[in-house]
C-alpha cells in the first residue's frame, strides 16, 4: 500500500499543478482581452502551442497566436467548431473526473488503456460534430494537419492534435466516407462499467 500511496500522492500533485495552470491561463487571456475577431469566447495567446479548452469551471476556447496566421478562415472555423463540441459534451469536467480516477488507480494498466481508449473516441466524436453543425471535413483536416506538424510540446487543457499519433486516424476519417467511424458510444459505455466495478471492488475490499 506503501507504494500506491506514493504514486497517487505524486499523480495528485501533478493533476494540482496542471489544473492550476490551466485555470491561470484562462484568467490571463481573459483579462488580456486578446480575442479571436467574430468568435466569443475565443482568445488568442502566445502560452499556447496549438488550440485548446483549458479550464473547468472557467472555460476559454485558447488559440496560439503565432500560428493562427498559417490557417484559412475555413480551417480557424473548424477548430473552432472542434473546441465548442468539446464544451458541449462537458469534456473539461469530465477530463478532470478520469484524470482523478487515473490517480486513484494508476497502477492499473488496462484501465488506462481503456481511459486511452475513450480519449481517442472523445477527439472523433468532436470531429463529427464539428462537421455536423456545418464545417467542411476537408478544413478540419488541414488544420490538423498544420497544427501537428508545428506541434512542440505538452498542453494544459484539450488540445485539438490530441496524441500525434492519431491525427492521421482523424483525417482519414473526415476525408474518407467509407472509413470506419470510432465507436465513441461503446468505449464510453464500457469504461463507466470498469470504473464502477474498480470503486465498487475498492470499497468492498477496505
Amino acid at each position: 500500500r506503501a507504494i500506491w500511496r506514493s504514486g497517487a500522492i505524486v499523480k495528485f500533485v501533478h493533476l494540482a499543478l496542471s489544473a492550476e495552470r490551466s485555470a491561470s491561463l484562462v484568467e490571463r487571456v481573459i483579462q488580456a482581452q486578446h480575442t479571436c475577431a467574430g468568435y466569443e469566447g475565443v482568445y488568442l495567446s502566445d502560452e499556447v502551442d496549438e488550440p485548446l479548452t483549458a479550464g473547468v469551471w472557467r472555460q476559454a476556447i485558447v488559440l496560439p497566436a503565432s500560428k493562427i496566421s498559417a490557417l484559412k478562415p475555413l480551417e480557424i472555423q473548424a477548430v473552432i467548431a472542434h473546441e465548442r463540441a468539446h464544451i458541449s459534451r462537458f469534456d473539461p469536467s469530465k477530463n478532470l473526473a478520469l484524470q482523478i480516477v487515473q490517480c486513484v488507480f494508476w497502477f492499473n494498466w488496462p484501465l488506462l488503456s481503456l481511459i486511452r481508449s475513450y480519449e481517442r473516441s472523445r477527439e472523433f466524436d468532436c470531429d463529427r460534430r464539428a462537421v455536423e453543425g456545418g464545417v467542411k471535413p476537408t478544413a478540419l483536416g488541414k488544420a490538423l494537419a498544420k497544427l501537428a506538424i508545428s506541434k512542440s510540446g505538452p498542453a494544459i487543457g484539450l488540445a485539438l492534435t490530441g496524441h500525434y499519433s492519431d491525427v492521421a486516424s482523424r483525417i482519414r476519417e473526415l476525408t474518407d466516407p467509407k472509413a470506419a467511424a470510432w465507436p465513441s458510444a461503446a468505449v464510453t459505455v464500457l469504461l463507466l462499467g470498469v470504473i464502477a466495478t474498480l470503486l465498487l471492488w475498492t470499497f468492498a475490499a477496505m
